[in-house]
């Protein structure tokens, strides 16, 4: 997610938490809890992004600029089960076999063969009336 065009990312829960009250056009949060008032003012300044997109990487390493690749991994983090997941653990019952795991391999893939150069058809399906269906269906 390009984070380019935010100044600051607050949670709903946060803002929730503390009453928060939002001016999206003054570009202020207003914490408006029983204590004094607190405004998170935002600014308009350009912030240098630390993260290229890869198609920006490309153009720049075909310009001649060097190139390290760095692969990062946290040893620390543990995958949530799914009891950990808020939405999951709301909604239990809804997750108990739905997903398994990933789907079966299967020998055949399905696909649909075309010619060469040729595209697929895009049609909409035809509407009828449904006094025309019931017509259509007594003949």
């Amino acid at each position: 997610m390009d984070l380019k065009e935010f100044d600051v990312i607050l949670g709903i829960d946060w803002l929730a938490q503390h009453r928060a009250v939002l001016d999206c056009y003054k570009k202020e949060v207003i914490e408006s809890s029983s204590q004094p008032k607190v405004v998170f003012v935002g600014e308009r300044q350009v912030v240098p992004v630390c993260v290229i997109l890869a198609m920006e990487a490309r153009r720049l390493m075909l310009e001649g600029c060097e190139a390290y690749l760095a692969h990062m991994i946290d040893a620390e983090k543990v995958n949530p089960t799914l009891e950990e997941i808020p939405v999951v653990r709301d909604f239990f019952e809804v997750f108990l076999d739905d997903l398994p795991g990933l789907p079966p391999h299967r020998e055949m893939d399905f696909t649909i063969e075309t010619l060469l150069g040729v595209a697929p058809i895009f049609i909409s399906p035809y509407r009828m009336a449904q006094w025309n269906c019931k017509n259509l269906r007594s003949k």
